[in-house]
């Protein structure tokens, strides 16, 4: 009977021996897949970083445009003026001839 139980506590050690193998596989996997999102997240961040940039840079952009638009519609809005004033005949008193 010791034969028995010896083949028996064998066949029980194999038996944990797979399920701690086959646990050790699914953990490199899970660590696998952890250090992809990992890797995943960093390149995210950095593509953040990039677009805050970016947005930043058009804004600025945007800024410069829009000062030199009011400038350009202040000048036109001057020469309009000047040349309303040009064109507008002074008024010549009412003598009544």
């Amino acid at each position: 009977m010791s034969d028995k139980s010896a083949e028996t506590m064998e066949d029980v050690l194999a038996e944990i021996m797979t399920m701690l193998r086959d646990y050790g596989d699914v953990l490199r996997r899970i660590d696998g897949r952890l250090n992809t999102m990992d890797a995943s997240m960093e390149l995210i961040r950095q593509n953040q970083a990039t677009i805050n940039k970016r947005e930043s840079a058009m804004e600025q952009q945007f800024n410069e445009r829009q000062n030199r638009m009011e400038e350009f519609l202040q000048s036109l809005s001057r020469r309009v003026s000047a040349l309303e004033t040009d064109l507008t005949p002074i008024p010549q008193p009412f003598t009544g001839d």
